[in-house]
């Protein structure tokens, strides 16, 4: 029990019993020889007493006196043991703790000459066995002393957050001057490398650490994967022979060590943190005091290892934390319990300008307008009440800079580990462009929905129309030149012109209009038109033109560009009423698809054109430019404006597959923007304006199908004037049906395009199946062209009239189209 290096601490209590008991002897006692032989705890005697002998040439053998001593402890030290040898009486005498407790010792007396040993001497037993429990005691304070300075030691390791191999370095120093002639090791477990590792081993060679630098659990058979796997303490004795250790002998030999006490290091749910291993010089297992501060040790191996796994767990959190906050485009902030920031991440100067610094302190409702701060500054105070997440609230803030941001916005609440509310942690969402976006495509489609409303009401005014100027032509052909009422009927056909001229806007807005696209140089059409331009706009207007001759070319109907330009011009002048410059420039732009993020949703990637006219009058709002492209939104006075100038712009730009822009700002002038799709030089189109024929009488028979009743009484009765056979019906199926009916030839099918039940290209179609070849005249308002014929058609088979025409007009295509019908 005291063979340990705490025996050899000055003031051994062992050491101080001899004395005493000597110097008793001698002085009591002369010609009395005692040896006395501590029990250590695993029931062995030392080799040699801790003697007491006086010198004595005639005392008994040594040997005789060891094995009275253990004779004692086998006998489990109930009764002393007497012999005689050598001329000696001898006595072995069990001391024993408190109250017969635990065998402490033997104390073997002998008396010279044969006497029997006296009986007072039988009091050095019990003075040596109160000795021996004080020096048990003794030592017991010493080592749970010892033990709890290397745990400090180790915690103390732990609290300044020392790295965990420097701690464990700690600990295994400490277990190696608590137990003599050891050499400690600590691995440490990897769950999902299902392995151990060593972590610290300072008195044990290189070649340790390269041998056992990864054990894996699961195949190696090393005491310390097998306490890992069992989760219980293994010793193993006499390394030299351990099959365990087979191929190491000469490192264990080198080593000097005979054994290894490997202990598993559990948590409080019994998974195995690591393996604490003792490397002792005898080949024995610990004894009991031993086993109780290897395991002592091993629960503040792990604490110590828990405490580093929850480290880096924290340490890995943060980074992750850190990582996502860095990385997020949103701004994510805290608040405490009265509502007051006390975090902002980085991201907070990008989106508002303010650094993180100036927004802690700040109220989520600081940097909001007024009008939004009353009211969501009650919103705010029941979400603080309430103490629930939201999300999604938004709200519309003034950046540093004085920039509008809208915001999206989103919170859980905080709570600390006794349930108190502590705050509101979330993320805030920069929306401004989304929300510009949808803006833009809010407007987009009403400027639909108002176009297919204006191409609607066109479609019918432009049937109006035609009936109302072709009647007028009717009766104006029965009166003679000289009748009063033929001035009249010219007015009502002027009228109707000038009526036709605002369908037309309407048409263009809505991109229901004709258009005969053609290979323009943009350069060429804005040259073309400039005189023009510099006789329509007010003396004190500046005209500029500025062209870059390298662009390409576009595909568009020529009219309808110098539409454009006349319509902005003249919208830039009355933008001038005091006098200005007005400038045409033109240029090449590429939109490449990042371009596209956080602009409006009616343009492409792709290369574009750009017709640019700025003036430099006074400018609009941007309610004003929310709605500058509607038709019939104008600022000027009541009688002075139609509002159609632009619309008409929007739409021919749209039509043409472009799109158009605006900047502007009030006192600062306008910009507007025409981009059309730039084309190669080499792009053909088809083309089907012939030179128009004069009206001449006939006798062929004509199949007509219109829709609108008037529109085709006007047209028959025109027809049967010039000598034709009409077979008229008011709908495509009507339209077949009376070709069913009909047995002799058609020479020319008119139909209107858009028709219920069947359109006129699908009567088209059926017809011409009856009768292959047959020319078709088709009448619309509202159909585009573009660069083809229907279906199964060429233009010189088939033509088209935009409405609102005139009899002379229509009756020259009827002409057109019958010359162009191939011979039976």
């Amino acid at each position: 029990m005291f063979h340990t290096s705490l025996d050899q601490v000055p003031g051994s209590g062992v050491v101080a019993i001899n004395r005493r008991l000597t110097e008793l002897v001698d002085s009591s006692f002369p010609g009395l020889i005692a040896h006395l032989y501590p029990v250590a705890e695993d029931g062995s005697l030392p080799e040699t007493p801790h003697g007491l002998e006086t010198g004595s040439p005639t005392a008994p053998p040594a040997r005789l006196m060891r094995s009275l001593a253990e004779r004692v402890v086998r006998e489990g030290g109930a009764e002393p043991v007497h012999e005689a040898a050598g001329g000696h009486a001898v006595v072995s005498l069990p001391l024993h703790g408190p109250e017969g407790s635990s065998l402490l010792g033997v104390l073997v007396l002998a008396a010279a000459g044969g006497e029997q040993v006296p009986g007072e001497a039988r009091l050095l037993a019990a003075l040596a066995s109160a000795e021996l429990a004080r020096e048990a005691e003794r030592l017991a304070r010493l080592r749970a002393e010892a033990l709890s300075g290397g745990q400090n030691q180790v915690l103390q390791s732990i609290a300044s957050g020392a790295p965990l191999s420097e701690t464990l370095d700690v600990l295994t120093r400490e277990l190696e001057q608590l137990i003599r002639d050891t050499r400690c090791a600590v691995f440490v477990a990897d769950p999902e490398q299902a392995s151990l590792r060593p972590e610290a081993a300072p008195s044990l060679p290189a070649e340790f650490i390269v041998r056992f630098g990864d054990v894996a659990l699961r195949d190696d058979i090393s005491p310390y994967a097998e306490a890992a796997r069992t989760g219980a303490q293994v010793i193993a004795c006499r390394l030299h022979a351990d099959p365990r250790w087979a191929g190491f002998a000469g490192m264990v030999g080198d080593l000097g060590v005979e054994s290894c006490w490997a202990v598993p290091v559990l948590d409080d749910h019994g998974e195995v943190l690591g393996v604490l291993a003792l490397h002792h010089q005898s080949s024995r297992p610990p004894e009991g005091w031993e086993s109780d501060l290897v395991e002592a040790l091993a629960r503040t191996t792990g604490i110590a290892i828990e405490g580093a796994r929850a480290e880096r767990a924290l340490r890995a959190s943060e980074a992750r934390f850190r990582d996502l906050v860095e990385a997020s485009s949103d701004y994510i902030w805290e608040m405490n319990e009265h509502g007051v920031n006390v975090y902002s991440s980085p991201q907070i100067e990008e989106i508002m300008g303010y650094t993180p610094d100036e927004v802690v302190g700040m109220r989520p409702t600081d940097p909001m307008t007024s009008d939004e701060r009353n009211r969501l500054s009650p919103v705010y105070q029941s979400i603080m009440e309430s103490r629930e997440p939201f999300h999604c609230l938004e709200n519309v803030n003034i950046a540093k800079d004085g920039r509008t941001v809208v915001l999206e916005t989103s919170g859980v609440p905080i709570f600390d580990d006794e349930g108190v509310f502590r705050g509101y942690r979330g993320v805030d969402r920069d929306i401004t462009r989304r929300k510009r976006l949808e803006d833009q495509l809010r407007v987009a489609q009403k400027l639909e929905a108002v176009g297919r409303l204006a191409g609607g009401v066109a479609h019918d005014f432009d049937n109006l129309l035609t009936a109302v100027k072709g009647h007028a032509e009717l009766l104006a052909a029965e009166l003679p030149a000289d009748h009063p009422h033929i001035e009249d009927l010219d007015g009502i056909r002027a009228a109707a012109e000038k009526a036709s001229s605002l369908t037309r806007g309407l048409l263009a807005f809505s991109r229901r209009q004709l258009l005969r696209p053609e290979l323009l140089d943009p350069n060429q059409v804005i040259t073309d038109v400039q005189d023009m331009l510099a006789r329509l706009l007010p003396d004190n207007i500046n005209l500029h033109v500025q062209l870059d001759r390298a662009i390409g070319s576009v595909r568009a109907d020529r009219g309808q560009i110098e539409q454009v330009l006349v319509n902005v011009a003249v919208n830039g002048s009355d933008a001038m009423p005091d006098g200005g410059d007005l400038s045409i420039r033109t240029y090449e732009a590429t939109v490449a698809p990042a371009d596209l993020l956080g602009k409006p949703v009616d343009i492409g990637a792709g290369r574009y054109v750009v017709i640019e006219v700025e003036d430099t009058g006074v400018g609009m709002t941007e309610d004003v430019q929310s709605r500058a492209f509607e038709p019939f939104f104008t600022t000027k006075p009541v009688g002075e404006g139609t509002g159609l100038g632009l619309s008409a712009v929007y739409g021919i730009v749209q039509q043409s597959g472009g799109a158009v822009r605006v900047d502007s700002e009030p006192d600062r002038g306008s910009v507007f923007r025409a981009y059309l799709p730039r084309v190669d030089a080499g792009a053909d189109l088809p083309t089907s304006d012939a030179a128009a024929s004069e009206p001449a009488d006939g006798a062929e028979t004509i199949l007509l199908v219109e829709e609108e009743e008037s529109v085709r009484r006007l047209l028959r009765r025109t027809l049967e004037r010039q000598g034709h056979t009409v077979i008229e019906a008011g709908n495509g199926a009507a339209g077949l049906n009376a070709v069913v009916q009909h047995e002799g030839r058609i020479d020319l099918l008119v139909t209107g395009m858009l028709m219920p039940e069947m359109g006129g290209p699908e009567l088209a179609a059926a017809v011409r199946a009856r009768q292959p070849g047959l020319p078709v005249l088709f009448l619309s308002g509202v159909a585009d062209r573009g660069a083809a014929p229907p279906v199964g058609m060429s233009w010189t088979e088939a033509d088209l009239l935009e409405k609102p025409f005139s009899n002379r007009e229509f009756l020259q295509r009827v002409r057109r189209a019958l010359e162009a019908r191939p011979m039976p």
